[in-house]
């Protein structure tokens, strides 16, 4: 595989609802999340050595799914914490409305940019997106390697091109909005509609629970 034409960079959210992480002692907590698999498996083995006598159950849903969510269980949450969830989410008015304040530890050492004002959110890490080329499937086809996101337009690669949901995904929808903002509206929607007809599928994250 190779990884080509990066883009811009977004932020990754960690932000608490209901009842904080810090304060459960003992019990059970139920976590909402948007992060990757392996940097889930961190945050829980952190969560474990900090609180050995809770039971963590944690839901990954993609973070256009987890919105949704969030909004339709407002009156009645189903959560206690959100660990990893795109920016652009968070800052959501009526998903802003729910959340509580908390100071996590270290978070006063962030520049102002990547917390809020109020506590209710601040940014765990930050995210570049790419493409990559399966350069195998490209030669076993006799295509060239496509060095710009425009080269993807071409019809050579119709059939060929795979990305994230944006209506689901945060990277896709963050990828969509990256090209937007770089080529204009106007140039940017032509280039969507071109990349469009290349596209053999626009991939989905499925939900995964697990309790540790």
């Amino acid at each position: 595989m190779k990884r080509l034409s990066f883009r811009r960079t977004s932020l990754m959210a960690a932000c608490a609802f209901a009842t904080l992480v810090g304060a459960a002692q003992a019990g059970t907590i139920t976590v909402y999340t948007s992060l990757e698999e392996d940097e889930i498996k961190d945050y829980v083995a952190q969560a474990k050595k900090d609180m050995p006598d809770v039971t963590v159950n944690v839901l990954r849903l993609s973070t256009g799914d987890l919105g949704p969510r969030i909004l339709t269980e407002a009156k009645n949450p189903q959560h206690d914490v959100v660990w990893g969830w795109a920016l652009t989410n968070v800052m959501d008015p009526r998903i802003s409305a729910l959340l509580e304040p908390y100071a996590a530890k270290g978070s006063e050492k962030l520049d102002e940019t990547y917390r809020a004002p109020n506590n209710k959110w601040f940014a765990a890490a930050g995210y570049m997106a790419a493409f990559c080329v399966n350069t195998e499937a490209l030669k076993a086809k006799n295509l060239s390697v496509p060095a710009t996101w425009q080269d993807l337009t071409n019809p050579i690669y119709k059939g060929e091109v795979v990305m994230p949901n944006p209506v689901s995904s945060g990277t896709g929808y963050l990828q969509i909005a990256a090209l937007l903002q770089s080529k204009g509206d106007e140039k940017g929607w032509e280039f969507l509609k071109s990349l469009d007809g290349n596209i053999a599928q626009y991939t989905k994250h499925q939900i995964r629970l697990s309790s540790v």
